[in-house]
């Protein structure tokens, strides 16, 4: 069986949800054709890994389990866009840089075990960040950039990040439906 597969840090913190549906509540009342993300699926991406093979995925699991970290707060901060204002497409949520040198540590290792394991992924530039929404269409574009441009300096609040998930994926037209199929907490030696 084939599963589409990603490796992330879930944003499960009560107030932040929160705080994500109000700020994508006002992005949907600038009337404009934007995609939002489900709030209970918000999530830092570590790894997108595509399409593995049970055997690939048993393989991961036994590697993933010998990463080890420390737990650390991470605060979301700052609204952006990809790839930049002239051109959006997606609207993000970004890490304050303690919390991304700490990300960023923990994608590396996660990284180097991939690379070992000599498996075929796609490796882009890791730039930690939660995707809120997606725009479809240029229509009214001036509205948005003038929100986010009112709005980059917000703080969203922050959480603890005491694990990591290995996770898989399952498109719908109604929207991915993901499910967690191990989970890695944080080295309590």
């Amino acid at each position: 069986m084939v599963m589409r597969s990603f490796i992330a840090i879930d944003i499960n913190d009560r107030a932040i949800v929160d705080s994500i549906k109000k700020l994508q509540s006002d992005l949907e009342s600038l009337n404009i054709n934007l995609k939002m993300i489900n709030p209970e699926n918000i999530h830092i991406t570590l790894q997108f890994l595509g399409d593995l093979i049970n055997s690939e995925i048993n393989i991961l699991k036994r590697i993933l389990s010998s990463v080890t970290f420390e737990s650390f707060s991470c605060t979301l901060l700052k609204l952006g866009t990809f790839p930049n204002m002239n051109k959006i497409s997606v609207i993000w949520i970004g890490i304050d840089s303690e919390s991304s040198g700490k990300l960023l540590s923990l994608y590396d290792d996660i990284d180097k075990k991939i690379i070992d394991l000599n498996f075929q992924i796609k490796r882009n530039f890791f730039s930690p960040h939660v995707t809120i929404a997606r725009l479809k269409d240029d229509k009214n574009k001036e509205k948005l950039q003038n929100y986010i441009n009112e709005n980059k300096g917000m703080n969203i609040g922050s959480q603890i990040i005491d694990n990591f998930k290995l996770k898989s994926s399952l498109l719908t037209s109604g929207g991915p439906i993901y499910e967690d199929i191990s989970v890695y907490n944080v080295d309590l030696k």
